[in-house]
């Protein structure tokens, strides 16, 4: 999957990688403070990245996914003449221990219902857009952000870091380090959020 960006001159692909590893997990402001670019420089290297891939940035499971193919890479490294190490997500994701681990990290929400573990697939099939997700579900936003917020003391983190009020951060500002877990615990029990139609392609 991220083979088109690995293959890249070394230097060139080193900038990418580090901006796009620093873009997924902190805000953009904050990679553009401790790069010392400009903002709008860190947005169209990580935008370079998704493209090169073939994914969408402002879908989060393409986000979560380029992540996790980053860690991997990051721990176990790359062989260009070899498998992809995120070419088998799908596989990893569904194997009977990552989905015995996905039921104990839901467990907590499943206690309080089925509304707020459906609010939060929505919440995330919806690329974490309050708005559409009260359309898709015919509630209103201020519903889903009440979710939101009661699912924060349940899993012991911020679902959605920076929501207050009636207000959510831009989908492109949230870190993935409260949503990956979420989105794959969900993606092991239920199978959705979907992976994209690109990914699903990768042999």
């Amino acid at each position: 999957m991220l083979r088109p960006l690995l293959v890249l001159p070394s230097a060139q692909r080193n900038q990418l990688l580090h901006t796009l590893e620093l873009g997924l997990e902190v805000q953009h402001k904050a990679v553009s403070r401790l790069l010392g670019i400009h903002r709008n420089t860190v947005t169209h290297r990580i935008t370079r990245c998704f493209r090169l891939v073939g994914l969408d940035r402002h879908h989060v499971m393409s986000k979560v996914v380029v992540s996790a193919a980053l860690k991997i890479i990051a721990v176990h490294g790359y062989d260009d003449t070899g498998t992809d190490p995120a070419s088998d997500f799908t596989e990893m994701m569904t194997a009977p221990d990552m989905r015995s681990w996905a039921e104990a990290f839901l467990e907590p929400l499943k206690d309080v219902g089925g509304d707020l573990l459906l609010t939060l697939g929505a919440w995330l099939e919806n690329n974490t857009d309050a708005e559409h997700t009260a359309a898709s579900m015919s509630t209103s936003p201020a519903a889903v952000r009440a979710h939101l917020r009661s699912a924060t003391p349940l899993m012991q983190h911020e679902v959605a870091p920076g929501l207050v009020a009636d207000q959510t951060p831009d989908g492109d500002e949230h870190g993935l380090s409260a949503l990956r877990p979420l989105t794959f615990a969900l993606y092991a029990s239920t199978g959705l959020p979907a992976i994209p139609a690109a990914l699903r392609a990768t042999p």
